[in-house]
């Protein structure tokens, strides 16, 4: 999805623009025309070039998000614990960036040791429009993090 091989329309462009300056999110080609967004090493979502959004989650969150938000299962794979959303205008970026979001914070949680982003994703998570029972497993991946670590900064 780049200039050279596919024009990228108003809504995708408002979508890599929002996702580009995320820290330790990348932008990268993930197959002819798919554009993965790269938490690290760990694949956050991917942008097929006809506007679908596949962002993974656990399949209690995923289940939860296809249920109270516009997501749908993964169109060929049903199996996968995929959220597919289509941005066909840049009335859906809102929703993607959220979603995106979402999957950004949950990698964060389970990918760090420091009690002081616990805390901040926390407060995060309080600011965005999370389904209750997402925020309840959000939750509780975050009472599972506390350790030896957590307080000691």
């Amino acid at each position: 999805m780049t200039a050279a091989t596919t024009s990228i329309t108003p809504a995708l462009q408002a979508l890599l623009d929002t996702v580009r300056p995320w820290t330790g999110v990348r932008i990268r080609p993930r197959a002819p025309g798919v554009l993965a967004f790269v938490l690290n090493t760990t694949e956050i979502g991917h942008l097929h070039p006809a506007g679908r959004l596949d962002i993974p989650f656990p399949e209690r969150i995923a289940a939860v998000l296809r249920h109270e938000t516009n997501a749908t299962r993964h169109p060929i794979d049903e199996k996968k614990n995929w959220v597919v959303l289509r941005i066909d205008s840049v009335e859906d970026v809102p929703e993607a960036v959220r979603l995106l979001r979402l999957a950004y914070i949950y990698r964060r949680i389970v990918r760090s040791d420091a009690a002081a982003e616990w805390q901040a994703l926390r407060e995060e998570l309080a600011t965005l429009d999370v389904p209750p029972a997402v925020l309840d497993r959000y939750q509780r991946v975050l009472a599972r993090r506390r350790g030896p670590k957590d307080g000691a900064q």
